[in-house]
């Protein structure tokens, strides 16, 4: 159920109904919580496809969920909220070594701190981005990423605070 509350929030992030979006993405975070209580197993949810993972508790969806409030708020205009977010995602990927969301939150980032005028911090991420994407082989999600943050108009470009 917490995939479904996870899916609907972006659907209201993109439509721009950011009250919406924050409230089944805040269920979405909650019910991932409760999984993740009652998970005993951590060790071997690596080794399961995506959707087992989903249903035993896997950490990196309450990642997800921090990542997706992130997101609406950054849409929403709420910046302070967006980072507080985005970096505990970022905490809960790092703990658990989840590469390829370290760096799709930290292109999240990147397009928070550029939108913020902090360059240099905007950079960092960014350039920590590229690093793991080329690391892992997923390059075209960094350049995709990019996009999206620095050209408003693409038709890529979702929870737009225009």
């Amino acid at each position: 159920m917490g995939k479904v509350k996870y899916e609907q929030g972006y659907i209201y992030g993109d439509e721009g109904n950011y009250e919406d979006a924050r409230r089944v993405a805040d269920e979405a975070l909650n019910l991932y919580k409760k999984v993740l209580e009652k998970q005993q197993q951590l060790d071997q949810i690596n080794h399961q496809t995506y959707i087992r993972r989903t249903l035993a508790g896997d950490p990196v969806d309450l990642g997800r969920a921090h990542q997706l409030l992130g997101m609406i708020s950054n849409g929403a205009g709420q910046s302070n909220d967006a980072l507080m977010y985005y970096n505990t995602a970022l905490t809960c990927y790092e703990q658990y070594d989840y590469q390829r969301e370290i760096a799709i939150v930290c292109c999240n980032l990147g397009d928070l701190y550029i939108r913020s005028a902090k360059h240099e911090l905007a950079h960092a991420v960014l350039r920590r981005s590229l690093i793991l994407t080329e690391r892992i082989g997923d390059g075209a999600h960094f350049i995709c990423s990019l996009q999206q943050s620095w050209y408003p108009g693409s038709p890529y470009r979702k929870f737009s605070a225009s």
